[in-house]
Formats: structure tokens, sequence, C-alpha cells
């Protein structure tokens, strides 16, 4: 289950500012967090959702969010899918690529939130002006992946 707001910020880079590796837009996503700044985070708006998420996967969470709303309910994300949990105190972050190609990336995050073990894996596409998260698979909150929550 996933957050519909997160706890925490992650951070939604202007096509401009991405860095051109895709481990650099991942490890990005993750400064607010080892800063321990708090805010509404890439799920926080629909613009937002548009600069760090792919089409395909943002028009899902757009629609998602939207019923929500419409519903008064709390919608697919109960959790920060950026760290697997709502409360987060995050250490020794590693992000390396796993697999790159022309158009797209496999990039891993391992850290210890809290003090517990956690690995994310981001597949990543380039859209045109940067990467764009096309989906997140956890261990936990993650089992299947965020595309298959929204789904």
């Amino acid at each position: 289950m996933w957050a519909r707001v997160l706890l925490c910020c992650g951070l939604a880079l202007p096509a401009a500012a991405q860095p051109a590796d895709p481990a650099g837009f991942v490890a990005a996503l993750y400064r607010p967090y080892l800063a321990d700044r708090s805010g509404p985070g890439p799920l926080g708006s629909e613009a937002s959702i548009r600069a760090t998420f792919s089409p395909a996967l943002a028009a899902l969470l757009i629609r998602d969010q939207r019923r929500a709303a419409r519903l008064g309910e709390i919608g697919c994300i109960d959790a920060d899918p950026f760290v697997e949990g709502q409360d987060y105190q995050l250490s020794g972050l590693q992000v390396r690529i796993e697999q790159r190609g022309a158009q797209g990336a496999t990039v891993r995050a391992s850290f210890r939130n809290i003090g517990r073990p956690t690995t994310l894996r981001y597949r990543l596409i380039r859209a045109g002006d940067g990467w764009r998260i096309d989906d997140i698979r956890g261990r936990d909150s993650l089992r299947a992946t965020l595309r298959a929550c929204l789904k």
C-alpha cells in the first residue's frame, strides 16, 4: 500500500538541472531525505508528478489521486515509495546502474531506513528532456510494483 501525499520530499528536477546519468537522477531524488527535509515531494502536485515520472506512470498516478480525492479516500499509495515507509532516517545510500540502454535503465538504490536495510529498483526511461521513473519495485510495500498498484 502507498501514501497519497508523501510525508517527505523527493526531488523533481527541472530538465536543465537533471543529471545525464540515470544513477545521478535517482541519487538526486534522495538528497532531501538525506538532508532530513520534509515537504510534499514528487507526488505533491500534478506538475511534480509529470517532472518525475514517465508520461504513462504519471497518468496513472494522477488518475489515482483524482479518484481518491473525489471519493474521500487515500488511494493506492499509503507509504512513501522512495523509502518504503512513512517515517525515515536514511543512511548508507548506495545507487548504481544495473542495466542501461539507449532509452532506459534499471537503477538500484540501497540504504538503511531507521536501521532497516532497504533496496529499491527504479526502472527509468528517457523522456525527451531527461530521465523519468517508469516503475519502482521494492520488498515490502512494493512487493509488486508501483505500476501494478495503480492499475
